[in-house]
């Protein structure tokens, strides 16, 4: 069985994220990752709690079935974060393709 994959990339200032989206069999975890780290381990906790925004708001719609890689470059601690957030938030609409989702992160 092929598994799905998909990329998407997210802008902020000077800095780029680029991610990663493999979707898992039901029996494996779904793990998030940026350079290498797992996201519960980013510092500062300003930064992971920004990342995890997407997140939080598709709770509802999110069923925690994709490994996400994320590689992020340039900018600063907050760019980055930003950066990867615009990745992560493209990447569950393209995964779930809800215009609900899309008005719940506009309206955020």
């Amino acid at each position: 069985m092929a598994s799905k994959v998909f990329l998407t990339s997210g802008k902020r200032r000077t800095a780029v994220a680029r991610a990663r989206f493999i979707k898992v069999s039901k029996k494996e975890k779904a793990v998030i990752r940026i350079n290498g780290i797992q996201l519960e381990l980013i510092e500062p906790k300003f930064s992971r709690t920004k990342i995890m925004e997407p997140l939080i708001l598709a709770k509802n719609h999110y069923k925690q079935d994709l490994n996400i890689k994320i590689r992020v470059r340039g900018g600063g601690v907050v760019s980055r974060a930003e950066a990867v957030r615009i990745a992560l938030a493209r990447g569950l609409l393209k995964h779930l393709g809800l215009n609900e989702l899309r008005q719940i992160f506009d309206d955020y």
